[in-house]
């Protein structure tokens, strides 16, 4: 009898040691139950010169409903809500990927952005992503400007080439002659109908001699591979779909029907080409229906990859084009 009551004993003072534990760990457990949201990534589509469209994922709600969503951006890292911030705090406010439009920047500059979200119990961030905002100014040999897009993690100019120097400083001849112009192997330009009134909205059309220089483009810039031109025709969704995202959309240039969205801001143009003489004897075709760009890829001895668009098709085609012809080129960020 005594032996058990000392048993009795013993655990009553153990149970008093244990019980203020046991309260810290119900407490632990019950503070975890509160929790701010998760987020995802956060992906740039495309940067314009004044603004920025991005993408993230909230994974989680937390340990209670959202009041408010957005993106936050800054020049320092680790960006808050105490930063430049857009915000959506009404509908929408459930798990899965939304969309932001962020603006304010300066050009040409660092900058670094996550994702955000807040409900009662904090707000949640995600990962950061650094970016660098597109450019204005930039200039050729012959001091003409142009501004640049940035489309996934590609910079290229907004313009057409119009530059009649190479960078250093050789000048390409101004063939207008139709003759002249198909029989050339070695570099040459000219506008549209030999027009100088196209230069400004159409840039100038350039044989493969003259992408083949690897001196045409500005400074820090040359004209794209093949490659390059895929990886920008697969993020705005393969060959069927991208022809129509590059283009300006509605008809001030392009003849109807203009197909397609014309949403990626690369302002495509219909600017046509100069044949050679399997095709045009040298004359110029299909402005207002056609645009076409050299590529920097060569096929064979008569032959360079290019690409183009229509007025009735989303498509972008990719073929090999006589490097005799007159296509326009854009120029993307080394």
């Amino acid at each position: 009898m005594k032996r058990i009551n000392k048993l009795n004993w013993k655990s009553s003072f153990l149970l008093s040691l244990l019980f203020p534990l046991l309260l810290v760990g119900c407490k632990k457990d019950e503070e975890s139950t509160t929790s701010a949201p998760v987020l995802g990534e956060t992906e740039i589509s495309v940067i314009t010169t004044s603004f920025g469209n991005c993408i993230s994922e909230i994974i989680s709600l937390g340990s209670s409903d959202i009041t408010a969503k957005g993106f936050c951006w800054s020049s320092y890292p680790l960006p808050t809500i105490d930063d430049f911030i857009s915000t959506n705090s009404s509908g929408d406010l459930d798990a899965g990927f939304y969309s932001g439009i962020f603006n304010g920047f300066e050009l040409n500059t660092t900058y670094y952005i996550r994702s955000w979200a807040t409900n009662a119990d904090g707000t949640g961030y995600g990962a950061q992503l650094e970016f660098h905002t597109p450019r204005n100014s930039i200039l050729d040999y012959d001091g003409n400007s142009y501004s640049s897009l940035i489309i996934g993690n590609q910079e290229w100019l907004v313009q057409n080439l119009k530059v009649t120097h190479l960078q250093d400083g050789t000048e390409i001849p101004n063939v207008t002659d139709h003759t002249a112009w198909e029989a050339l192997s070695t570099p040459a330009y000219c506008w549209y109908d030999n027009a100088s009134a196209n230069k400004d909205t159409y840039g100038a059309l350039y044989n493969w001699a003259t992408v083949n220089t690897g001196q045409l483009c500005p400074d820090g810039w040359h004209v794209p591979s093949e490659s390059e031109w895929a990886t920008l025709v697969n993020f705005l969704g393969g060959e069927s779909l991208a022809g129509g995202r590059l283009k300006e959309p509605g008809i001030f240039h392009w003849i109807s029907p203009n197909v397609g969205p014309g949403d990626s801001y690369f302002y495509a143009l219909p600017g046509g080409k100069r044949g050679n003489s399997t095709v045009g004897d040298g004359e110029f075709l299909r402005m207002g229906s056609y645009a076409y760009w050299w590529t920097s890829t060569e096929i064979d001895a008569d032959n360079a990859n290019s690409r183009s668009i229509t007025n009735g098709s989303d498509y972008i085609y990719n073929y090999g084009n006589r490097k005799e012809y007159g296509l326009s080129v854009r120029c993307i960020s080394d």
